[in-house]
């Protein structure tokens, strides 16, 4: 297959991170120009195929707390509850995650074999968008290219885009020629403001993958 490389820029930080670009654009017509915009950013980074809770094997024991912790379930329900009370008072919220979803527990073995299950599942919490991490190239550029696909993409970017700007990709690698990553994206959210979102890989990131 085609040659598959990052590129990287000084000024980087070694930190895998998702920027926020906020510009200030027309489309956001108030009866007062100084009128303050607020709304809520939501970020996640590092799941690591951690699909189910920590230490989910740990007995159930009736009334003594879980002590598990983390997993989908909770974030989304926590996503959710955020989302309810930031709509009372009308802020929107958006909910990123800044790569390394991939691998780290025995759900990760399901990627090489065809499927692509914390990419399917941030979809469905609503996550604004997404960008690769170094531990997304853990099993390949191959086994990424597949696992991209096997998420839905490119037609899923619609849903929950896939952002790495500097990212160097040759023209006829399968990710670039299929689209599978976008170099940015804008949302607007529903007070009119159009945010601007790209993500960055740190310089050092092949090297600890």
């Amino acid at each position: 297959m085609g040659k598959f490389k990052v590129s990287f820029k000084p000024a980087l930080t070694l930190l895998i991170i998702i920027t926020i670009l906020i510009t200030v654009v027309n489309t956001v017509y108030t009866d007062n120009i100084n009128q303050d915009i607020y709304f809520t950013i939501l970020h996640t980074n590092d799941e690591h195929s951690s699909i189910i809770p920590h230490s989910s094997t740990t007995d159930y024991i009736s009334g003594i707390q879980n002590p598990s912790i983390g997993g989908y379930a909770r974030l989304s329900t926590l996503v959710k509850q955020i989302r309810y009370e930031k709509k009372a008072v009308n802020e929107s919220v958006i909910l990123l995650n800044a790569g390394d979803f991939m691998g780290g527990t025995a759900f990760s073995w399901l990627i090489p074999r065809g499927y692509a299950p914390e990419l399917s599942i941030k979809q469905i919490i609503g996550y604004n968008a997404v960008t690769i991490g170094n531990h997304e190239y853990d099993y390949g550029t191959d086994v990424l290219t597949k696992y991209l696909i096997n998420a839905g993409y490119p037609e899923a970017h619609s849903i929950m885009p896939v952002i790495a700007a500097n990212t160097l990709i040759d023209e006829n690698h399968p990710m670039s020629t299929s689209g599978l990553y976008k170099k940015n994206h804008i949302i607007t959210l529903d007070n009119g403001l159009n945010i601007g979102l790209f993500g960055l890989i740190g310089k050092n990131a092949i090297s600890v993958a």
